[in-house]
């Protein structure tokens, strides 16, 4: 009787983990689909901009197709976050997956720029629910150092599925500029494994939550501002890699959108290699020292591919920016965790994540008419000077604590 009772015990726990090792897998998988849509069509703008060259300010159009999701992730954010607190996350996460599909292969079958352009808003929306209805489930399904090892792996396979995704949908542009759109319809994927796997989580008890008042006295504001400030401008400059690497190429005449690809999936890949040993990196040196050599990563890269006259060094130079990418970004959310109270973390991270989709969404914006007024190489240039600018105002703001390992 007893080993009966062991043997239904160990089948019953072999069963929760196959199960819950399929929901990681989904949770995953589901992931990686949320970055790697706004980047995997960056090949073909080149192609783009020719087959649509009639259209008035094609030249700034064509580059929102690249940036327009990430200002509908941004914009639609809070409403999202809103509506998975009051409906079933799993029907969400459904809809908002055929909602991408949809959104997202539009252009197979759409002929006109603007109807374009309102295809990729309408997809950023759905990704911004894919996003923030996984990082949700992620929080309530695991706690403790499951969940950490969780949000970093979810970090990983999203920068991971760019990088690959980018140089695939190179190749697949050098055949027609549409065929990248149909990697969209991968993620029908995603729908028998949420109805597998996806279980609604039992409802958070929120009747002890603290107020949401912001007091001066607790909430660091001036900090807050400063890294929100930061990771705008800093996205500004590098999301010119995916707008803007692919014209730069072209102009030189030194590849096509293959190389325009691989390129792109080079500095993602650097990111995502880098970041797996993120954590190590906060042992020795603090947020400032972080920033610094990070930043001083980035404008090298910059430098490099301001003056690339072989693709060898546009490669060089994406290897060396990517891995400052990947050592920056990481900074601000972490920098948030450790001056923030703790419960004020969400919304100040929340900020850090608007700011961040603001300053991709608007990158064109800042970036073409630089382009337009002294080149592209130019723009990248001035975008290197940028990140100059903050070596030296980080420098400064942390030459008190130079000696010192502990963080500030």
């Amino acid at each position: 009787m007893r080993c009966n009772n062991l043997i239904s015990v160990v089948s019953r726990a072999k069963a929760i983990t196959k199960s819950d090792s399929l929901r990681k897998i989904t949770l995953l998988l589901a992931s990686s689909f949320t970055l790697f849509s706004l980047a995997v069509i960056a090949p073909s703008l080149p192609e783009i901009e020719y087959i649509f060259r009639s259209t008035p300010n094609v030249s700034i159009l064509t580059r929102l197709l690249l940036t327009i999701p990430a200002l509908a992730i941004a914009f639609s954010s809070p409403f999202i976050g809103f509506l998975i607190d009051k409906y079933q996350r799993k029907n969400l996460l459904q809809l908002v997956v055929i909602v991408y599909v949809v959104s997202g292969t539009a252009a197979i079958w759409i002929d006109n720029l603007l109807l374009l352009l309102i295809s990729r808003f309408v997809l950023g929306i759905s990704v911004g629910g894919l996003l923030t209805i996984v990082t949700t489930l992620i929080a309530d399904y695991y706690n403790g150092s499951t969940r950490t090892r969780m949000a970093a792996a979810q970090f990983s396979v999203m920068v991971f599925a760019v990088a690959a995704g980018t140089a695939f949908s190179g190749v697949l542009a050098d055949i027609n500029w549409q065929l990248p759109f149909y990697m969209y319809f991968a993620a029908l994927v995603l729908l028998p494994l949420i109805s597998i796997s996806i279980t609604e989580p039992l409802s958070v008890n929120r009747k002890n939550e603290d107020n949401f008042e912001l007091s001066t006295n607790s909430f660091p504001f001036l900090k807050t501002a400063l890294i929100y400030s930061v990771a705008v401008i800093t996205l500004l400059t590098t999301f010119m890699v995916p707008s803007q690497l692919p014209f730069l190429i072209y102009e030189n005449k030194i590849g096509g959108a293959r190389e325009a690809g691989f390129g792109i999936a080079l500095f993602n890949l650097m990111a995502a290699l880098v970041v797996l040993s993120f954590r190590r990196i906060w042992e020795f040196f603090s947020h400032i020292s972080v920033l610094v050599c990070g930043y001083a990563l980035l404008a090298a890269g910059y430098y490099l591919t301001a003056t690339a006259d072989s693709i060898s060094q546009v490669f060089l130079g994406m290897t060396i920016s990517g891995s400052g990418f990947a050592v920056v970004i990481p900074t601000f959310t972490v920098w948030i965790f450790d001056i923030v109270p703790k419960r004020y973390r969400g919304r100040a991270v929340g900020g850090v994540n608007m700011s961040v989709f603001l300053g991709t969404g608007l990158s064109p914006i800042y970036s073409q008419p630089i382009a337009n007024w002294i080149g592209l190489s130019g723009a990248f240039y001035v975008s290197g000077i940028i990140q100059v600018s903050f070596i030296v105002c980080f420098a400064l703001i942390g030459l008190k604590n130079f000696f010192s390992l502990r963080r500030i």
